[in-house]
């Protein structure tokens, strides 16, 4: 995770994944007007083997169990996004799987600006993706 974040390597590992942990959940309160319902979970194929020190972590910091799939697009994300991806933008392009083999997925795009936020304590920046208004 830290390398997928980009995040330094001389960062403490637990004090890492504590304060990602630390702000899911606080992003995660709900306020007048919005709840935020998190539900973290990480999604393998049946031939990837977790270490049991990041099984451990996930659950640990995130709450989130692991789990085995056969097809990953039995799942779906359903939100509401502020501004939605336009249809037109949607197209076919290679995504790499882990022994390097590469299949074809749609994916989606949509170029627009965003609000950035600073992390200093974890050296990083995230991006706020915004949330249809509920009113």
């Amino acid at each position: 995770m830290i390398k997928a974040m980009q995040l330094s390597d001389c960062l403490e590992h637990d004090k890492v994944h504590r304060e990602i942990g630390q702000l899911l959940n606080d992003c995660s309160k709900s306020s007048e007007g919005v709840n935020m319902i998190l539900a973290n979970r990480l999604f393998v194929a049946q031939n990837v083997r977790i270490k049991e020190q990041f099984k451990t972590n996930l659950k640990t910091y995130y709450d989130a169990p692991t789990e085995h799939l056969k097809t990953f697009n039995q799942y779906c994300y359903l939100g509401l996004w502020n501004m939605c991806f336009p249809e037109d933008n949607s197209h076919t392009s290679e995504f790499y799987e882990l022994d390097g083999s590469k299949m074809s997925v749609e994916l989606m795009y949509n170029e627009s600006f965003f609000d950035m936020v600073s992390l200093p304590h974890l050296k990083s920046r995230a991006a706020k993706i915004p949330f249809k208004d509920p009113k």
